[in-house]
């Protein structure tokens, strides 16, 4: 577990330091900053919609191994 939140702090760590030359980069390719948000907007939806997405499974896989309760003709009289 520990290695996974190293990752993934070094992932956004990395992200971070990335941010700022990125769009320092499309400023000076476009003289706006706009080219840079709209990347940054599109990479945070798909981020949202991958979650979503991930979420969803995740839910559907964890319901099929919870047990329903007893199963029809299991009862002993």
């Amino acid at each position: 577990m520990y290695v996974v939140a190293v990752l993934l702090g070094v992932a956004g760590a990395s992200f971070a330091a990335a941010l700022p030359l990125i769009l320092g980069r499309l400023y000076q390719a476009t003289g706006s900053y706009t080219a840079g948000f709209i990347i940054l907007s599109i990479i945070d939806a798909t981020s949202l919609a991958l979650t979503v997405v991930m979420q969803l499974k995740w839910r559907r896989s964890w319901l099929r191994s919870v047990p329903s309760g007893p199963q029809a003709g299991s009862a002993k009289i």
